[in-house]
């Protein structure tokens, strides 16, 4: 059901599509990252500094001072704590002294007073208030109340059937859907959201591993794709200016003999950050091209596809190979003209986003789908790369184990790891700090050194909420960097910029017009700038675990000493990480801190949900899995689950 039926405006509709949602579906599926319980209230010696509470008070005095509202209010017990408003003399009308009010947010104490500063509840409906409150990530330009009121909206509209047998839900205690949905959004109870969850858990499995057993198919098992000519391949093999490494080579003569036998190729390849997938991958679209066949490589984002454009060109040009690059940047005129090429079979190798698996363009001669991060792609995009007899290689950065791959994968993908490193290539010094005092320093000796490097916060601009009061940005970095490391060439890179001026940026920083690069999340996946061998990650606590084991690997590109700083007041949190060695350990590491539900509520930057899902859940995800098998082999159980088709993860 399209969202437009919610009757909004057309501003609000393009607010909800940046952030994925398009349907009632995928609003209801918008879930709370977390949740606040304020059922309970505190009196004023109960308040601690830094703790989140709730609490009943009477306004007793009200005035307004450089452009803050400032109430002093009585506990049931006359004592006093104060509450400010910032930024928001508006609510002086409002409040009238007197007045009992229910106040809930985060306590700071200053000189043994007790403050709470725009609270996340002010309201003098006391019995109303006290609940459960859900916590959404916001979405630019949206007031958190117009969000709530549309998701109750498409509550009311969703689906009052289960798509689940009486018997499955009987047998594994589970809560009906629509209710599941209900109670995540507005839970009436601890108790309750947690059976919610495991039911959407279930959900995410049971519709995960449905429609891989959909997309078997027993006859797409070889392929049409003739390779019988490797001469130009063998040839950029020996001028490679490096060595593969044994992995490297294994994977390669694996997957070359599966093509020339004629076998479908339909295969993911595991390896840490800097292992040299993307070679690999280079070396079997020449395969393909030079028996005539063109190749593909499709990668998450703009970022990520011009650099595998660039690398592509350098390694594979000089041997006749025709590469072309397609984003979202293109216009519609560029768009025919590469069309055109197409057809006239003059591209070998076409890289962009996701734009590549348009069906308009003209791939009758394609013989090798390559995807970069293929997990960061929605479902509908991924089943667009799978065509029939045409090789597929994966590639991913999260290594886990075989017994956990195969209970996430049709039996016809097979997994295959490239577990050495190149040569000369070190393991990192990362240290885990709470200020800039004891790392810029370092960072400053390392730029003396003649190296490259990055410091990397979380959000671009400084925020007002309260909440986030004290979380790095690279708007401030930025300006306090260039103090700092005077001398050196400061460049700023983020989301907010255009895609051209990113693009110009990381030019300049690949040919070391700037030295050090003070960035966002932007450059989590693919940049590789080998003199770059230090980053320093600025409140690393506000990453995800995986996307911080990414951000690491940008200084792991060559054989320098690759040099890590994680600065953050989480200093518990920090050490766990510090003790992974590799990307599985990561994901166990990072499921162990957060707990698997916690994924219901994130949009997984830099995260495979469903992997979370299946660490945490394998006995689970192996019942349903031979409850699938079982659906399958009954026509009659199988007709039930028609409606399965048009739902989506």
């Amino acid at each position: 059901m399209q969202l437009n039926v919610l009757k909004m405006r057309s501003d609000k509709l393009k607010q909800f599509e940046k952030k994925g949602i398009t349907s009632i579906e995928d609003l209801i599926n918008y879930l709370p990252r977390k949740y606040w319980d304020f059922r309970k209230t505190v009196t004023v010696p109960e308040l601690r500094d830094g703790e989140t509470s709730a609490i009943i008070g009477t306004v007793s005095e009200l005035k307004v001072e450089n452009h803050i509202v400032k109430l002093i209010l009585l506990d049931e017990n006359d004592q006093k704590f104060y509450v400010q408003f910032f930024h928001q003399e508006y609510m002086e009308k409002r409040i009238h002294c007197g007045d009992i009010y229910f106040v809930a947010g985060k306590c700071k104490v200053f000189y043994r007073a007790k403050i709470i500063a725009n609270p996340i509840v002010f309201t003098k409906d006391v019995d109303h208030a006290r609940k459960i409150y859900p916590v959404y990530s916001s979405i630019q330009g949206m007031s958190e109340e117009f969000l709530l009121k549309q998701i109750q909206s498409a509550l009311v509209l969703n689906e009052k059937f289960d798509y689940l047998e009486t018997d499955l839900i009987k047998k594994y205690d589970l809560m009906l859907r629509p209710m599941a949905y209900q109670q995540v959004h507005h839970p009436t109870s601890m108790e309750e959201l947690e059976r919610a969850k495991k039911r959407l858990i279930f959900d995410r499995l049971f519709l995960f591993h449905y429609k891989l057993k959909e997309q078997e198919d027993p006859s797409d098992l070889s392929s049409h794709i003739q390779i019988e000519h490797v001469d130009m391949t063998l040839n950029i093999l020996k001028k490679l200016p490096f060595t593969l490494t044994d992995g490297q080579r294994k994977v390669l003569n694996h997957l070359y003999a599966h093509m020339k036998e004629r076998r479908k190729v339909n295969t993911v390849v595991q390896a840490d950050t800097g292992a040299g997938k993307t070679v690999v991958g280079f070396l079997l679209a020449s395969i393909v091209i030079e028996n005539g066949y063109l190749a593909v490589m499709a990668a998450p984002t703009v970022l990520l596809a011009n650099q595998h454009y660039e690398e592509a060109k350098q390694l594979l040009e000089p041997f006749g190979i025709r590469v072309c690059l397609m984003t979202s940047e293109l216009s519609k005129k560029e768009v025919g003209i590469l069309k055109k090429e197409l057809e006239d079979g003059n591209i070998d190798l076409l890289i962009g986003t996701h734009s590549v698996l348009n069906a308009d363009l003209p791939m009758d001669s394609l013989g090798l789908i390559l995807c970069d991060e293929e997990h960061k792609f929605g479902v509908e995009r991924r089943n667009a790369l799978d065509r029939k007899g045409v090789h597929k290689v994966s590639f991913s950065a999260t290594p886990i184990p075989r017994s956990i791959f195969y209970a996430m994968n049709a039996p016809s993908i097979e997994l295959n790891e490239i577990k050495t490193m190149p040569s000369g290539r070190k393991e990192m010094i990362l240290k885990v700090e709470e200020n800039d005092y004891d790392v810029y320093p370092e960072l400053l000796k390392e730029l003396k050194d003649g190296h490259q490097g990055y410091i990397v916060c979380p959000f671009v601009n400084p925020s007002e909420a309260e909440l986030f009061q004290g979380v790095d940005n690279v708007e401030s970095e930025f300006k306090k960097a260039k103090k700092y490391f005077k001398g050196y060439t400061v460049g700023c890179v983020h989301g907010k910029m255009k895609d051209q001026e990113i693009h110009d940026t990381l030019q300049k920083f690949r040919d070391n017009k700037i030295q050090l690069l003070v960035a966002s999340q932007v450059i989590e996946v693919g940049l590789s700038v080998p003199n770059a061998n230090f980053v320093a990650v600025k409140s690393a606590n506000r990453f995800g675990f995986s996307s911080l084991l990414q951000i690491l690997g940008r200084a792991k590109r060559s054989s320098l000493q690759p040099m890590g700083w994680l600065l953050s007041d989480d200093q518990e949190k920090m050490l766990e990480f510090s003790k992974c060695k590799n990307g599985f350990e990561v994901a166990k590491c990072d499921l162990k801190m957060r707990g698997c539900g916690h994924y219901l509520g994130t949009d997984q930057s830099g995260n495979n949900p469903i992997l979370m899902f299946v660490l945490d859940n394998e006995k689970l995800n192996e019942e349903i899995t031979e409850e699938i098998n079982a659906i399958f082999a009954d026509e009659k159980r199988r007709k039930r689950y028609f409606i399965v088709d048009e739902m989506e993860l």
